[in-house]
């Protein structure tokens, strides 16, 4: 078998080529399955019993087939992602996979895992939002220094909650935000969706920098940098953004980026 080489893009339009030309057989396949469940609607003489189980039947294959479908739309848009990645020199492109569940097909992450499961979560939710490596690895470091990925721990004399050390009246935002919507203050599922939240309504121009970094080690420090001047803004400002640029950078970057 001979050696695929990455750099040959052809491969990613060959990959391309043949999931659209499996899309358009599904789609006339889905056609059929429309107009011979339309055919025996019309027919009178098939009503009954019998009717009624060829169309159960009928309505079963469709779903089936429109998941195949989606699939297929999702493999699609995998190959054209992974094309444009590997184009741009994107050290984490191969870190997304295709997972299989339940008969769908998602775009996942193929990430290592930490010590910590909080962190772990945190990294996957963001992945999940659109935040590319760097960016996340910026906003994992400052959830480092200010609370070790901890979720019930306070601060600042009581003032403060969360993994976020969320103080003041942002800890009052995210008490409102739990009761309005029925979760659990204390979890790690609540905290990250919190903060993704946050970041898109209450620092929009924070949220826009942050997906639009750069994907490399330099992009994770500016993500920790800006995270820290513009959103957790501790004391000694400029030192500590720069020690959390520093982890972003050497320590979690090559960890989720280096195989």
């Amino acid at each position: 078998m001979s050696e695929i080489n990455v750099s040959d893009y052809t491969i990613f339009n060959d990959a391309g080529n043949t999931v659209k030309k499996l899309s358009s057989e599904i789609e006339s396949l889905q056609t059929s399955l429309k107009e011979g469940k339309n055919s025996l609607n019309r027919e009178s003489v098939f009503k009954g019993p019998i009717c009624d189980s060829c169309l159960e039947g009928l309505d079963k294959c469709n779903s089936r087939v429109t998941t195949m479908s989606d699939n297929y739309r999702i493999i699609l848009k995998y190959v054209n992602q992974l094309s444009s990645a590997y184009e741009k020199g994107d050290a984490a492109a191969a870190n997304k996979i295709l997972k299989l569940k339940n008969g769908k097909i998602s775009i996942g992450s193929a990430t290592r895992k930490s010590d910590n499961k909080n962190r772990d979560y945190i990294h996957d939710y963001l992945a999940n939002q659109g935040f590319n490596e760097a960016a996340i690895c910026g906003i994992l470091a400052n959830i480092r220094k200010e609370t070790n990925f901890r979720t019930d721990i306070g601060g600042d004399y009581g003032t403060s909650y969360g993994m976020c050390g969320w103080h003041a009246t942002r800890w009052d935002r995210l008490k409102n935000y739990c009761e309005a919507h029925n979760l659990d203050i204390r979890t790690v599922q609540t905290q990250s969706q919190f903060l993704v939240w946050e970041l898109k309504n209450c620092y929009p121009d924070l949220y826009k920098a942050l997906k639009k970094i750069p994907n490399n080690a330099q992009g994770a420090y500016d993500a920790a940098h800006l995270f820290t001047i513009k959103f957790e803004r501790p004391a000694n400002m400029q030192e500590r953004a720069a020690e959390r640029g520093n982890i972003a950078a050497n320590d979690y970057y090559p960890f989720y980026t280096q195989n």
